[in-house]
């Protein structure tokens, strides 16, 4: 491991803040990771994992400073703890989601002289908790940075050691309107695919259900804490979404109810075309990232 941190405190020990310390550990055994977790379940389990030098159980009681201090919790909490967490660290980062009211505190941090990166990791699972995290959890995903606050050499470097691919957006709003696109959003549609299923009377759909049903309601089964917050503070962007989906699901009723064949096919057609252009794209950009390795 060539990056200079060798200092690391963990604000939450939950998925991510967990799987980014099994990482580190594993790029360089060498190396001090604490972590603070104010949730007491969360806590025993984070100190059964061992990953962990110390886990405190708040930040008043972290006894040393650091060389990096990673915001691995919901973004308003993060946002209440980032100007006492970046009083004892050299460099702090974040982890979250949403970008706008992070870079928000992080630009009054600055102005003290404080050194601050907003980052957010592609990565997670349907399930949370640090008994859940895994080493390999940012192997190949994009690890995002904004063009507006670029990180230092070295940040790039460690994500790039966890397996992550450092990919730079332009701005948090950029940031947080292609999440609500992307994930956000699509969050929301796993959902609702899952309370309309309901329809189907649960043991028929166990025994019947295919790959589609499962894919599509796959994120339903997330915890509702960290996406109450995520939901509300991008809701402008999420609002965007949700009204262009319910424009193309009306567009879907319309060929349905006027059994307009050649209607359903052109939607089937451009829906299978975008796809295509995505996919694509995505075996450029692999190959191009692969080739400048």
């Amino acid at each position: 491991m060539n990056n200079q941190f060798r200092r690391v405190l963990v604000i939450g020990a939950g998925l991510i803040g967990t799987s980014m310390a099994l990482a580190l550990r594993r790029a360089s055994g060498n190396i001090l990771i604490d972590a603070v977790e104010g949730q007491d379940g969360y806590r025993r389990e984070a100190q059964r994992v061992g990953v962990f030098d110390s886990v405190w159980p708040d930040i008043t009681a972290v006894q040393q400073d650091y060389e990096l201090a990673v915001l691995a919790i919901p973004a308003r909490a993060a946002c209440s703890l980032a100007d006492s967490v970046s009083e004892v660290a050299e460099w702090t980062m974040d982890v979250c989601s949403i970008k706008r009211p992070i870079v928000e505190v992080f630009s009054r941090i600055a102005a003290k002289g404080r050194r601050c990166v907003p980052t957010h990791p592609m990565a997670g699972k349907a399930k949370g908790g640090p008994g859940a995290a895994e080493a390999d959890l940012f192997r190949g995903r994009p690890w995002l940075f904004l063009e507006t606050h670029p990180a230092p050499l070295q940040l790039e470097q460690m994500v790039a050691e966890l397996g992550a691919v450092p990919t730079y957006v332009h701005s948090a709003d950029d940031h947080d309107r292609n999440l609500a696109y992307l994930s956000h959003g699509i969050h929301l549609t796993s959902l609702s695919a899952m309370q309309a299923a309901t329809g189907v009377e649960i043991d028929v759909a166990a025994r019947i259900a295919g790959p589609a049903f499962w894919d599509i309601t796959r994120l339903a089964a997330s915890p509702s804490g960290f996406w109450i917050d995520t939901l509300l503070d991008n809701r402008d962007f999420v609002l965007e979404y949700l009204g262009g989906l319910q424009v193309e699901i009306q567009r879907f009723v319309r060929a349905l109810q006027a059994a307009d064949e050649e209607l359903l096919r052109d939607l089937l057609d451009q829906a299978r075309g975008s796809r295509e252009g995505v996919e694509g794209a995505r075996a450029r950009h692999k190959a191009a990232t692969e080739t400048s390795d």
